[in-house]
This record gives C-alpha cells, sequence and structure tokens, in this order.
C-alpha cells in the first residue's frame, strides 16, 4: 500500500485512534511530506495519536567518521549494497529531519502536544528521532 493514500485501503477521514510511522516518512521526498502528514492527519480521529520515528540527520551528519561511517551514510541516503538490499529507488533517502525541522513541520499540519521521545536504542536505533503528537 502506498502510505501516502490510505483512502485507497479503506481508512476513511476521522477513523484512526492511533497512526506509527518508523523509518518511511524519510523515503518520502521532501516537496511531498506536509501533503503526506495532512493526508495523516484527516485519518486521525479528534485527539488522535501518531508517533513518528526517522533518522536524525544532525546525529548522522556528526557521526560520519571512523567506524560509523557506512553506517551513517545508510542512514542518511538509504542503504545500497551489492547484494540488492535496499537497492531499489524506493528504498532510497529522499528527506532529512532533525527535532526542530520535525516540529515544525507538525506544528504546521495542526498537531499539537508534540513531544519526543527516546530513541529505540535498544534495539539498535540511537540515531533516530522519536515523536508522537496528537490531532
Amino acid at each position: 500500500a502506498d502510505m501516502r493514500n490510505l483512502t485507497a485501503i479503506g481508512i476513511g477521514d476521522d477513523s484512526l485512534e492511533e497512526l506509527r510511522s518508523y523509518h518511511s516518512l524519510e523515503h518520502v521526498p521532501y516537496f511531498e511530506v506536509i501533503p503526506v502528514l495532512q493526508h495523516w492527519f484527516s485519518k486521525l480521529e479528534a485527539a488522535g495519536r501518531i508517533e513518528i520515528a526517522v533518522p536524525d540527520i544532525m546525529y548522522c551528519a556528526t557521526n560520519l567518521t571512523g567506524e560509523k561511517w557506512f553506517e551513517m551514510n545508510s542512514n542518511i541516503y538509504g542503504e545500497v549494497n551489492p547484494q540488492g538490499y535496499w537497492n531499489q529507488p524506493q528504498d532510497w533517502h529522499r528527506s532529512g529531519f532533525t527535532k526542530e525541522s520535525l516540529m515544525e513541520i507538525l506544528k504546521a499540519v495542526g498537531f499539537r502536544r508534540i513531544a519526543f521521545l527516546e530513541p529505540r536504542s535498544d534495539k539498535g536505533y540511537a540515531y533516530e528521532i522519536r515523536v508522537e503528537a496528537f490531532k
């Protein structure tokens, strides 16, 4: 399913209590991020919750040296390797986010009570921004 069109899979407006997006929004071209978030916003019921996790572009950029070089490049651009994993165009990252930019975008869409959550470091995601917001 295309995350940019939840209506196509039968999700109506004001019908979701919660929507979770883990490491998918960065695959949306930057000029489509606000329209996608507006679409998701429309699917949430009043006071519905969204949780988003994306790579923290600043964390990745500041760790581009030494042994983390490959991992951080993968988190910025999406992984590309000879075995074919993540080498399709839809797998590449097309948007980058900082806490500040994500906060501004969520506010512009109309989300409120925006709060940053701890990264899921226990799962190896120390490089992520995790945020929750409400309609």
